[in-house]
């Protein structure tokens, strides 16, 4: 089973993952503070609207890559 909480999924990351992911969610909070971060489709994302047609931001880490998905 996947992250209940951004948190969790950050913590079951390497070191190298947690750091990058973490910088990518504080921008995300800084810059965006209306947008509230959720787990969905196991990776941390934003919804811009109620429903993900409306526009969304996701980020996750791969074994050899990042994605930044929207």
């Amino acid at each position: 089973m996947g992250a209940a909480s951004v948190s969790e999924y950050v913590a079951s990351l390497n070191e190298e993952q947690r750091q990058h992911v973490s910088a990518f969610i504080e921008f995300m909070n800084t810059e965006f503070p209306q947008l509230t971060n959720k787990i969905s489709f196991s990776m941390p994302m934003w919804l811009v609207g109620k429903k993900m047609n409306e526009g969304y931001v996701a980020v996750s880490a791969a074994k050899n890559h990042f994605s930044i998905l929207f």
